[in-house]
């Protein structure tokens, strides 16, 4: 169904919700969805199978929310081996990392999980200043976005191009606030404040990244058996150093989604996979010039099942 000389599979780095019918889906696919989840939930103490478990005003809803996604694609990734489909790439948006390396044989499905804790636990102890977030901007240019920052001395970066007019910032939450309001007034035509209390991407969290990064020789990271590609500069690695620098880089260093998806065109890439709940990646590759495909979830299902 899927040629793997020009399919990639993409992973993506939130979910807010689990909706009740593709977990339905997936548990018709797979069985391993649930040891997965109790995996989880011995890890975190959290109740991955009750959606209402997570107070949303508590600053853990981020890392029940990357533990949900990480759970939801490393499914995913076991129904793909399962079907016998293949990549010759793969790429984690953000923390979607931890999931691609699952995939790519670097991980197994309990170290993700601890990687993914201990990440979260340095940003925590490191993110005691003033409230940070992050915002999403559509319809600005760039030097726009730019130029709004500097001219009201904003404590506020463009940390991620998903597109030509389609960008992330982060920083200071109230800064953030106040870009985004400048930006609908110079004509963004859509914006959104990301639910999160880290300026992720950021030199904000630059001593998490290097304390993560102390801890990660100490962990069970292989070389991985499939390509990956950086957000962060666009190279291909798959070697076990190469793996451990871009675990503690993606942290603290600005991405690049729109660029990585062009490298992977220019490779060849015709068909890519969103290994994940809900259609983010599929509306973020809208914004994207090129000759290519995305499956959700859901279209996937459509394509296993026909």
């Amino acid at each position: 169904m899927l040629e793997k000389k020009n399919t990639a599979f993409l992973f993506p780095a939130f979910v807010l919700g689990f909706p009740n019918e593709e977990k339905q889906l997936i548990e018709t696919l797979t069985g391993e969805l649930t040891d997965f989840y109790k995996q989880a939930e011995t890890v975190s103490g959290f109740n991955f199978r009750n959606n209402n478990a997570v107070n949303k005003e508590n600053t853990d809803v981020e890392l029940y929310s990357q533990l949900q996604s990480y759970v939801f694609s490393c499914a995913l990734s076991e129904i793909l081996k399962n079907h016998s489909m293949e990549a010759c790439l793969a790429a984690g948006y953000s923390m979607g990392i931890y999931a691609a390396l699952y995939h790519t044989g670097s991980v197994d499905f309990s170290t993700g999980l601890n990687l993914i804790v201990q990440a979260y636990n340095h940003i925590r102890l490191s993110c005691q200043g003033p409230r940070c977030g992050m915002a999403s901007i559509i319809g600005l240019e760039k030097k726009d976005i730019e130029h709004i920052i500097s001219t009201c001395l904003l404590n506020v970066e463009i940390i991620n191009n998903n597109g030509f007019h389609s960008f992330v910032i982060s920083g200071n939450a109230a800064d953030i606030a106040e870009t985004v309001k400048l930006c609908r007034y110079e004509g963004a035509i859509h914006t959104r404040i990301i639910p999160v209390s880290v300026a992720y991407h950021s030199y904000h969290l630059k001593e998490a990244a290097a304390n993560f990064g102390k801890m990660l020789p100490a962990m069970n990271i292989k070389a991985a058996n499939t390509g990956l590609i950086s957000i962060i500069n666009q190279r291909v690695f798959s070697s076990r150093e190469e793996i451990l620098l871009e675990l503690q880089q993606n942290l603290c260093s600005k991405i690049n989604w729109m660029a990585t998806m062009q490298v992977m065109l220019e490779k060849g890439i015709t068909t890519f996979v969103e290994c994940g709940t809900g259609e983010t990646l599929y509306k973020i590759g809208k914004f994207i010039e090129g000759n290519f495909k995305i499956f959700t979830f859901k279209s996937l299902y459509k394509l296993i099942k026909s």
